[in-house]
């Protein structure tokens, strides 16, 4: 969210995506005018999440535009809510854009009502960025696609972003054995911790532990 404006979100930057017969695809398309002032941004979508419709983007997009009042002239996307909502005719939002301190606040109050201890972790809006690299990289999603997904104008910009922890690690060895050492454990040391796996692969050992 950071990445493509936040506050500074308007609703003409989205559109629905249509087929050659104007029929919707499914897919919200973000396509922001051109700026001199700024880095060319690149179309980016809003994918149905058809599993869990809750949590389906495309859906809260959509209910996002319903939820705007007829008295609502503002275009940004994020409006302050009404407190006052349920009388009637007061509508579900205030004419009134959203500040960005309090998009800012969002992740953070979320990791708290999950039970997250907030004040011992610095957990922002951009940790949500930073955790959707690090699991497209353990999916083994090439770089270049992480880096469409994610915004980066170029693959160096993730390097920081990709943590491989010893799971994905150790998956990332069982992929380069030899079919015929898989399941084995031929190399191994006895004096060796009983826990540590070898792997001789074109004159080079790798080492792992379980």
């Amino acid at each position: 969210m950071d990445r493509w404006g936040g506050s500074k979100l308007f609703i003409d930057y989205f559109d629905e995506e249509l087929d050659t017969a104007e029929r919707t695809k499914g897919r919200i398309v973000y396509n922001p005018p051109f700026s001199k002032t700024a880095v060319v941004e690149k179309k980016k979508w809003l994918v149905q999440n058809l599993a869990d419709p809750d949590k389906c983007p495309v859906r809260l997009y959509r209910k996002l535009l319903e939820k705007r009042g007829k008295h609502i002239t503002s275009k940004r996307l994020f409006l302050t809510p009404n407190a006052h909502w349920k009388k009637k005719d007061s509508g579900f939002f205030k004419n009134c854009p959203l500040g960005k301190n309090e998009i800012s606040k969002w992740t953070s109050l979320g990791a708290a009502q999950m039970g997250l201890d907030i004040k011992k972790r610095k957990i922002t809006n951009h940790s949500n960025r930073s955790v959707a690299v690090s699991n497209l990289a353990e999916a083994s999603v090439d770089k270049n696609q992480i880096a469409k997904i994610s915004g980066h104008g170029s693959v160096s910009y993730i390097r920081s972003y990709l943590q491989i922890n010893s799971t994905h690690h150790v998956a990332i060895v069982e992929k380069i054995r030899p079919e015929q050492q898989q399941g084995t454990n031929n190399n191994v040391n006895p004096n060796e911790n009983v826990n540590s796996s070898k792997i001789l692969y074109k004159n080079c050992v790798f080492n792992y532990y379980k």
